[in-house]
């Protein structure tokens, strides 16, 4: 994520993961 952000030049991003059963887990990462 941070290499991608890098290269497009963004400030922050955001990454989700679903886990299944009704689990997920979201961060926001700022560089």
């Amino acid at each position: 994520m941070i290499g991608v952000m890098r290269r497009l030049g963004a400030k922050s991003g955001i990454v989700s993961l679903c886990l299944g059963g009704g689990n997920a887990v979201a961060m926001r990462i700022s560089r």
